[in-house]
């Protein structure tokens, strides 16, 4: 059996090497084309400065991933500097987590361009204490 699938595995190859059909590659990665930054996150209901500032004339901020977590329930939400939804609102339970990893060639939303990309928290009705916001995040710019 094993003779019979090295066999195979030959005239497949010598097939190919006669029609000339070039050898397989890995396809690149047009996401990945521009560098990828990691930014940590501390961010409190109060905070109110840009998680990824502004990159500059006509410069979007591509979002590829990230790791949220809180002690307390809460419910975050990427936007812009504007307040336009980036992501929809997503609801982190207490001592849980969220996470979306890098999957290239795919992200998971952008900014407009000339835009910082934000974190909104907000409490909801069964915490009272102050929240804070902690994680990762893995993005890069794009035109």
């Amino acid at each position: 059996m094993r003779r019979r699938g090295a066999i195979l595995l030959l005239l497949v190859g010598l097939a190919a090497w006669v029609t000339g059909l070039p050898p397989a590659r890995a396809q690149f990665m047009g996401v990945l084309t521009s560098p990828i930054t990691v930014a940590t996150i501390g961010r409190t209901n109060a905070a109110t400065e840009g998680i990824v500032p502004e990159q500059g004339s006509g410069v979007k901020i591509r979002l590829l991933g990230f790791f949220l977590t809180s002690k307390y329930m809460v419910q975050v939400q990427f936007q812009d500097r504007a307040g336009t939804a980036c992501t929809g609102t997503m609801t982190i339970a207490s001592g849980g987590s969220v996470n979306v990893p890098v999957s290239p060639p795919g992200w998971v939303c952008e900014t407009a361009a000339n835009q910082a990309l934000d974190l909104r928290v907000t409490k909801t009705g069964l915490t009272n204490s102050d929240i804070v916001v902690g994680g990762a995040l893995m993005w890069q710019p794009s035109r």
